[in-house]
Formats: structure tokens, sequence, C-alpha cells
């Protein structure tokens, strides 16, 4: 682990920049910078030594010095990837995972990244023999990387901001995107998040999971040196502490709280039960004092990312005095396995899309805390749960596994209980800061807490107006976060340009909510108290989970909202019940509308049922024409069944041609038939009825398959209708239902 420099084009001071770069890191390994200049590229290092400590210097480079390479992280799989390298014929010179990546480069040239196991990684590579460069960021953004390019051109990459902000030629940074790698002059991506849905039974599900955490857990503690874990006695981190002493001899834990925080007790209850070792840490801090330095090294100005560095520093700090270089944590699980309360509002088919939401903010955010407050003391951070098996596996999982009746990370924490008693599987989440006694406050937009307090008092309303008017492209909220800005400023920290983009972890689940979900909430309201809805017909019909995830999923891939159901014929008249019902269709269209422009309501004229019904075809066309223009003045589409009879390829003579199973033929279809198809017709008339409504059941499924259906009948008439979400309409007022078409009486 390690904090990196590269510089592309011709310079004189090219060896003067990467040690005035280094300089500014030196938190990161060492002041003994590990570099190496070109005609026009410079590499340097500031290592932490953990893997061949003794020749592990950077760059490295391959057998006739023609490829070279620096890399901030660990490459979790280097020992497989170096023995596959040497059987083809490539030749090390030591032990060191960055070594591997130069052969690797020779071999495979941009698929290499395919090849490499690993949640935390930067790495620079510059091929001298065609000039080629090739920079890469692990697939989460777990490592900080950022670059720039200065006034003359050249290209400057680097593991922190402050790294470039001192330089006069350079004018804007940006951050390298997680998941990207650089080759040619442009930028490529080659992670994505999974999207594949697991579709297996929970029991399965929990199995996997187990798996792959442990060996999540046992790639990250194969080392000889002493292994130290962040324990807040949470789900995440007793977890991986439990893991963690399970395959290392020497593991502590590093407890930080108040002795009547919630997190001390449950750490400590448990490490004493388990008999682990560990350090404890009372939160004593100079909240102003030490403001500025947590700006200094976090890089940032926002209150989430601020308020919690100071607990990280006051652990990171610790192990540094236990001489200890590895840590592990338990970031990540809540991203993943939806551990936020927030999660409980969304709909079960929007969980992961959440959980994406809060991984792709981390790489800007929350991981740069862990990081660069755990860098600052010279201490690498590991992070189990980004494995990037574990990470795909983990968003495969059905939002139903991950919230469920109320309970957050709820697969993870079955999982737990194998491994945990239940006070700890099933601890309630409490921020990592809070949890330990810390008064940070808990309402980032509101600046509540001690700092928040500070902040009132140190920044006045007129340099509060000032600022916000001055710097309006952060759309500031809060004095703290003023307070914070103008010790970001005096770093030049203004020059990353994407720090402009707010990025509140929790802000991106509430808009989430509020963009989708909550609009989701206030059709569902509308629809469940309008006047004609029968609720309890409607909740028989499906669960209310059902309606949410159905609306929420048309809304997030913007597609059209529809609303379908049958209109039927008896008669050629239009009465007034008829024009009342479509006046209240035409009005539930328009309410729905106010919370999403893109909805529609469709009548499906079921000509088909009026032929049945030996209904004359005049009277259908007579009917259905003047419902038809009613409908076309109100803005209600109208579709003939018998159009989509013919789309999918169904004939009214088919209904007869084959057998119906006895447990779908229903008592009163018997009636029905006996009624409209006299003698030894009526055999027929039953059949007829049945398959027209098996094929009107996949047609309407089919043709509106992510559609709302509505229907006039009570749920007792649920077989006959399609397999869709349904509401369940009064015609005219309450207690009036109508029964299928089939009952119709001639």
């Amino acid at each position: 682990m390690c904090g990196i420099i590269a510089i592309f084009g011709e310079s004189e001071n090219l060896r003067r920049d990467i040690r005035i770069s280094l300089r500014k890191i030196k938190h990161r390994g060492s002041d003994r910078y590990e570099s190496i200049t070109f005609d026009s590229c410079a590499l340097g290092v500031n290592r932490l030594a953990i893997i061949d400590r003794d020749k592990g210097k950077q760059p490295f480079a391959n057998e006739d010095s023609t490829v070279f390479a620096i890399q901030n992280g660990e490459i979790f799989n280097y020992k497989e990837l170096k023995e596959s390298l040497i059987r083809k014929g490539h030749h090390f010179k030591t032990d060191c995972d960055t070594e591997v990546l130069v052969h690797l480069w020779e071999e495979y040239g941009t698929e290499m990244i395919s090849r490499i196991d690993s949640e935390m990684y930067a790495f620079v590579i510059y091929d001298k023999r065609d000039g080629n460069i090739f920079i890469a960021r692990d697939p989460l953004g777990v490592k900080p990387l950022c670059y720039a390019y200065d006034k003359k051109g050249r290209l400057f990459v680097a593991s922190e901001i402050k790294q470039l902000s001192q330089f006069k030629e350079i004018d804007e940074i940006r951050e390298f995107p997680s998941g990207h790698f650089y080759h040619k002059g442009k930028f490529t991506k080659y992670y994505s998040y999974s999207k594949e849905f697991n579709s297996n039974s929970e029991e399965k599900i929990k199995k996997d999971l187990k798996k792959l955490i442990e060996e999540a857990v046992q790639k990250r503690v194969q080392t000889d040196l002493p292994i130290g874990v962040f324990l807040s006695g949470g789900v995440d981190s007793s977890l991986i502490m439990e893991l963690a002493t399970k395959y290392h001899k020497d593991v502590t834990a590093i407890i930080l709280g108040t002795k009547s925080s919630s997190d001390y007790i449950n750490a400590v209850k448990l490490c004493k039960e388990r008999k682990w070792k560990y350090n404890v840490i009372e939160p004593n801090i100079d909240y102003e004092k030490e403001s500025k330095e947590i700006v200094y090294y976090t890089e940032s100005f926002e209150p989430n990312i601020i308020r919690h560095s100071f607990a990280n520093n006051l652990v990171s700090k610790a192990a540094l005095e236990l001489e200890l270089r590895i840590v592990l944590v338990g970031e990540g699980s809540d991203e993943l396995f939806g551990g936020y309360n927030e999660f409980l509002e969304l709909p079960n088919n929007k969980i992961n899309f959440g959980c994406i939401k809060l991984l792709e903010s981390m790489s800007k955010g929350h991981m740069m805390r862990v990081d660069k407050m755990a860098m600052r003391r010279t201490i690498e951070v590991r992070s189990p749960f980004f494995d990037t098996s574990l990470v795909n596996y983990a968003l495969s999982i059905p939002g139903e596994l991950k919230v469920k009746e109320s309970i957050t990370k709820y697969i993870l924490r079955e999982v737990a209980k194998d491994y945990l008693p239940e006070y700890i599987a099933y601890r309630h989440k409490a921020p990592f800061a809070n949890g330990a006694g810390m008064n940070v406050g808990t309402n980032f937009n509101k600046g509540d807490g001690i700092v928040g307090e500070i902040a009132n008092k140190k920044i006045s309303d007129k340099v509060f107006a000032k600022i916000k008017s001055q710097f309006k492209q952060y759309n500031f909220k809060t004095k703290e976060e003023i307070y914070y800005f103008l010790f970001y400023l005096k770093f030049n920290y203004n020059k990353f340009k994407d720090g402009e983009q707010r990025l509140i972890m929790k802000d991106n689940l509430s808009s989430i909510i509020k963009d989708n979900g909550q609009i989701v909430n206030n059709i569902l309201s509308f629809l469940l108290n309008h006047k004609r809805t029968d609720r309890a017909e409607t909740f028989k019909f499906n669960h209310f989970s059902l309606l949410k995830e159905s609306i929420s999923d048309v809304l997030e891939k913007k597609e059209e909202l529809k609303i379908v159901g049958y209109w039927g014929v008896e008669k050629e008249e239009v009465t007034d019940i008829d024009k009342d019902a479509l006046n209240q269709l035409s009005k539930i269209q328009e309410g729905i509308r106010e919370y999403y422009e893109n909805t529609k309501l469709i009548l499906i004229l079921t000509d088909i049922h009026g032929e049945l019904n030996k209904i004359s075809s005049k009277t259908i066309s007579s009917y259905y024409k003047i419902i038809q223009t009613t409908c076309y003045k109100l803005g209600i589409k109208t579709i003939s069944l018998s159009q989509l009879w013919v789309k999918y390829g169904y004939k009214l003579e088919d209904l007869n041609k084959n057998s119906m199973a006895q447990d779908k033929i229903k008592s009163f279809m018997v009636l029905a038939a006996q009624r409209h198809h006299h003698g030894n017709d009526a055999k027929k008339g039953l059949l007829s009825y049945m398959k027209c409504s098996e094929y009107d059941k996949l047609i309407i499924y089919n043709e509106f398959s992510k559609s709302l259906f509505f229907t006039y009948n009570g749920y007792k008439w649920k077989s006959l209708l399609p397999p869709l979400p349904t509401l369940s309409l009064w015609v005219s007022k309450k207690g009036n239902h109508i029964k299928p078409w089939h009952n119709y009486e001639s």
C-alpha cells in the first residue's frame, strides 16, 4: 500500500515535480521516495511495504527494463498469476505483487485487467518501447486516484488531490473513474455492477453467501503480519472479526467508544465471550482544533465524510500505536445488503438499484474517508465485503431477502446467526461515530452536533451568504459545510471539479425515494383512496407490495404506465351508469398524471365476449361506436379484443377444438352455456367460455405485461382475469360490482 504519482510529457523539472508531489503524501508510505525518470515520463511511489518488504521497491520493471509499473493496492491472486506467467517464460526478481503487473502487460495487454482478483488497486504501467500508457483503478474505487492536465498539456496521475492542487500550472483536477482503465488517450469501462437475478431459495443463497464471505476474509489475512479489526459490535465488523480469528492467529479488535455507548457495550461483551484480544479507545477530541486537519487529509468538505472521519482518525491512530499495518473493516455491507433505514421505504425491486446508487457514490466519499484517514497513519485497510465475487453475488440477491418485515440486511443477519450471538447478528444499525458515543450529529442537512454548533458560532450570516453566493455550484445548505469549505479553499482543493457534484450518501438514497418511491406512493395513495376503488377486494387480488413494485419498475425504466381493463357489451344503448363510469376512469387517469405524466388508461372492448353471448354484431358495433367516441373525448384509448386475437393468431372457431381440464370448469359457466347454447350445443358453449378466458388471459398478459389491470368484478372471479396487479373498482357506487361477462342474460 502506498501513494503514487506519474507525469507524462516533456519537462526539465520532471524529477523535481515527482519529489514535490511525493512529499505531500509521505504519510501514505515513507519518506524514502522511490522514483524513475525518463525523457518524457516520471513515475514515483511512497511505499508502505506489506508483501516482500525487503525487495518490493517500486517502480518495477520487466527483464529488459522496457516496461515499468507502480501500484497503490494489493493483487490478492498474484501468486497464481506469477506461477502462470513463469510457465509462459517470464522471469521474476521478487515475490511482490506489483511485479506481476509488468509481466501481465507484456503477456495480455489491456486484457490483463480481467485476470486481476482484487477490490483495491490503482496502478500505472509505462511501456518504454512504444510510449504506451496503461492506467487502471479498481472496480469500486476503493483506492483513490485522480488526474489532471497542466497548461503545457502534461498528464498527471496521483493518489491524492493535494499532490496536484499545489501546482500553479494545474487549474482543474478530476477523479479517475472507478472500474475504468486509460489507454491510448481514452477511458474504457471494464467493470459494471451485476444485473443478474438470483432465483435460488433462501437457504441456497445463505449457503453461497457464507462461502463467499469466508473466502473474502481468508484472502485478506494471508500475511505473516498481525491483523487488526475496527470492531463496533455491529453485525458487519463482528462477522469480519469472527472469521479473521478463524484464519489468522494474531488478530486484535480495536474498539472506539465511551463506556456507556452501544458500540463499547456490545463489542467488549463479544470480545470477552470469545476471548479475543482487544484494545479500547475513548473518544476525546478537540473538534475545533482537528477540523482543519481532517479536511486536509480527507480532501472533502462534506459533513458526512468529516464527522465520521473524527472516529476513523482515532481508531487508525490506535492501530499505529499497536504497530499494526493491516486492518480489516466492515465497510460496504450496508450498501450491498440494504443496511440503512431508508431501504425500508423502497419497494423490493428498487432495493438493488438503491444499493448500486450508494456503491457508485462510495468512490468519491465514504471509502475515501476510510482510506485517507487510515493512510494518514500509514495503515492499510482491507474491506472483505468489497471482494468482487461477493459484490456481484450480493447484487443478484432479491430485494425481499435484503429487507424483510422491517429488518434491514436480513440475509446477512441470517448468515451471521451461524457465527455470532443473536444480540450481535440482529443489533440495530448505529452510524460509526454516533454508536461510539460521539456527538457528531445525525442530520447532515441541518448542521447539528458539536461541529455544527462550532460552525454556527464561527460562520456569520454575512459570510454564509457570501460564500453560498460566490460558490453557487456547490449548493451549500448549512454553515457547517461553509466552515469546512473555507479550509478546503486554503488547500486549493476547489481545483477538484468533481467535488462540485454533491455526494451525500443518504441523499443519494433519498433521491431514489423522492424521485420514484415518493411518486409511487403518491400514485398508490390516489388509487387506493379513490371513491370508486374497492380497497378490500383490491388487497385480496394482490399484496400492496406487488402494486408498488409494478409501478416502481415502470417509473425506474421511464416507461409508459398503462392501466387496462375490460369493457363489455350487453345492449345497444349507452346508459348513464356507463357514462359515469367512463368519466370516473378519465379522472383516475388525470389524477395519476399529476404524479406521472406518461400514464395511459386503455379500455379493451370485449367484442369477442359479445359474440359468444349471442349478441348481434349490429348491437356490438353500435354500442362500441358510442363508447369509442366518448373515450376519445375523455382521452381514453380503446382497442378491441378481436384485434388482439388477430394479432396473436387466435380464432373463434378454435375454441371448441381442444378439451379443458375439469378443475378449470366453473359451475356458473355451465349455467351460462345452457342459457346461451341450447341442447347439444351446451357442451360446446361451455368449452368456448373456458377456452376464451384462457386465451384472453394469455393475450392480455403478453400485450400488457407491465400494466395494472382494473376490473369491475370481485376477487372471487380472479381465476378468469389476467395475472396482472389488479385494482377492483365499483361500477357506480360503493358496493356495486358486476358479474363476469359469461353471466350476461339475453
